[in-house]
């Protein structure tokens, strides 16, 4: 009986140490590291009433208003800043569920790369290019470029701890620092090739 003891209290202790909390999503701001453009991404607005709306029978939806019952989409607007004013560059949907954990903006404002997912970083597409027009021009697992091997970076109940820092080399090129334990690996990717070096 003591021996089931101790395994049941070793698998909560491992349990509690992996497990990690996330602050409610928020609009976050983003700026290039020149400081010439801004991104605002709103994440994924459920209305609070959203879920009573959804299990209510056919009758009862009818009380509900649009504001109730209506799914604002993770979004984000790119702005060019200049000692005047912020001019709006582009104001589009982003392909996150609820929205990127990590951006970085290009200095002269033709693309910005999105990482992760709020609450779920590692998995599913992690980096994401989008253009100078807000659209996407790639995105990738975490597979389809890491140096390591999945299972050998950290994981917690949410998440893969893969990233250690992103960067913009040039307004070409985008450093992605790649972590497990002690050791970390930058891998270079290439905006005009399209391709990882």
């Amino acid at each position: 009986m003591k021996k089931y003891l101790i395994i049941i209290l070793f698998v909560f202790i491992t349990f509690d140490i992996l497990a990690d909390s996330w602050l409610p999503p928020s609009t976050k701001t983003y700026y290039s590291e020149n400081k010439e453009y801004m991104l605002r991404v709103f994440p994924t607005k459920i209305p609070d009433k959203y879920w009573d709306w959804e299990s209510s029978s056919k009758r009862k939806k009818k009380r509900f208003e649009a504001k109730d019952t209506t799914i604002i989409k993770c979004h984000a607007i790119l702005y060019k800043l200049d000692s005047q004013d912020s001019i709006q560059v582009w104001n589009k949907f982003l392909i996150n569920r609820t929205a990127p954990s990590d951006v970085i903006v290009a200095n002269d404002g033709s693309s910005i790369a999105t990482f992760d997912n709020w609450h779920s970083l590692g998995y599913g597409i992690v980096f994401t290019i989008y253009n100078e027009k807000g659209e996407v021009e790639n995105n990738y697992k975490l597979e389809d470029f890491s140096p390591y091997e999945i299972d050998d970076y950290m994981h917690s109940v949410s998440s893969i701890w893969w990233k250690c820092g992103a960067k913009y080399i040039d307004i070409n090129r985008i450093e992605i620092c790649c972590s497990v334990e002690e050791e970390s690996k930058d891998i270079h990717y290439n905006l005009k090739s399209k391709e990882f070096e």
